[in-house]
């Protein structure tokens, strides 16, 4: 069936009055733009015609944050074996991430610092999923309020058994790889992330390159995304700089890359941007749109409008003759000043009989005046000259 088929069906569908199809259709229609348009407002959720494959799925009842993410695997599912290696950043990450955790941690270091000082950070990151196991166990049997079922599950760890996806639905927005794009004509790859960058706050740009789920006890799973990151840390050098603003407008360079160790986020924190190639600088820089799809930025009123797009308060009348003319509101211009004060100001003197003359005569007669002392003052030069 093609494409106008289809469509035809479509509208044939709208039809509830076989006497006035051409009415029907025209009221189907305009009702489904109509809730179409209406439905960019409701958070959580996708258009209503879109398919029912891509409905929202809770985390289940779950209360920790890294378990509540609202999301629905749609299509190119793998299952793989993660080694030890491959599992310890993306567990580090969930961990390092999920404030319930924080207690744990914090308690691990005061048990290192006894030991040492030195390299505590670096101790800490390789030492801290085995001891938050055997802790989380030991709270867990002795029915202590401090571990519950969903922190045992967390400090359990998660199955080496992994799924990945090329594509996902999370919290109404779609998703999925970079690698699927060179067949697509619409992006939907962007990742905005805001996070710290050693002590400085740091927004990441990236694109997605796989989602990740990991299974944990209990039910339990986690959604990431793993990503391919760009640089963005300041550089004196042109050919090191990540990123530029000019203006509004902010240039990224995919051309260099960094945090290839640590490349995932939790899907509920990724933002989805969009890239746009930037004809001014050239091969690799993109220009980052961080609005994302099916969100609106509409003036609720007339005033917030005229603040946004400095609305001159211009306004169109019609005279007498139903002739329209702009009429300009003044109070825009009164901050400028029409007096110069660079220059010595000008005295001019007019009699009472020069006053009372220009304000009892009218144009006509000011003018007829002028050319009448024009011709007399000719008449005497020629009289002057036939003296001579």
């Amino acid at each position: 069936m093609f494409p106008i088929e289809r469509k035809l069906g479509n509208l044939k569908d709208y039809v509830r009055n076989k006497a006035h199809p051409e009415g029907s259709i025209a009221e189907g229609y305009i009702a489904e733009e109509s809730l179409t348009f209406c439905s960019m407002y409701l958070r959580m959720l996708r258009q209503f015609s879109h398919d029912q494959s891509e409905t929202m799925m809770g985390g289940g009842g779950a209360t920790l944050y890294v378990f509540t993410c609202n999301a629905r695997m749609l299509h190119g599912r793998k299952t793989v074996q993660w080694s030890q290696l491959e599992m310890e950043p993306a567990y580090w990450y969930i961990l390092n991430n999920c404030d319930e955790v924080e207690p744990f941690k914090a308690e691990h270091k005061e048990i290192l610092k006894r030991e040492s000082h030195l390299d505590l950070e670096d101790r800490h990151r390789k030492s801290f999923p085995k001891w938050f196991k055997a802790r989380g166990n030991a709270l867990h049997k002795e029915g202590s309020s401090e571990v519950n079922d969903e922190l045992y599950a967390l400090s359990f760890g998660p199955d080496n058994t992994v799924s990945t996806f090329t594509s996902c639905n999370v919290s109404g927005i779609r998703w999925h790889v970079k690698q699927l794009e060179e067949t697509k004509a619409v992006q939907n790859s962007g990742i905005m992330v805001p996070g710290l960058h050693g002590d400085r706050a740091s927004d990441f740009y990236g694109s997605l390159v796989s989602v990740v789920k990991l299974n944990f006890i209990c039910g339990y799973s986690v959604i990431l995304f793993k990503g391919q990151w760009y640089n963005t840390s300041p550089s004196k050098k042109r050919k090191r700089q990540g990123i530029i603003r000019d203006y509004h407008l902010m240039s990224l360079n995919t051309n260099i890359q960094w945090y290839s160790e640590d490349p995932y986020v939790l899907a509920a924190q990724a933002k989805q941007i969009f890239y746009l190639d930037d004809p001014q600088l050239g091969g690799g820089w993109k220009v980052i749109q961080k609005i994302q799809t099916d969100t609106w930025d509409v003036p609720e009123n007339e005033e917030a409008y005229d603040a946004e797009t400095n609305y001159d308060g211009s306004i169109d009348q019609e005279d007498e003759a139903g002739t329209p003319m702009n009429v300009r509101d003044d109070t825009v211009y009164s901050g400028i000043h029409l007096r110069r004060d660079d220059v010595e100001p000008e005295t001019v003197i007019l009699s009472n009989q020069d006053i009372g003359q220009r304000m009892f005569t009218t144009d006509e007669d000011y003018i007829e005046e002028l050319q009448s002392e024009d011709e007399e003052n000719s008449v005497q030069s020629d009289d002057d000259s036939d003296f001579d």
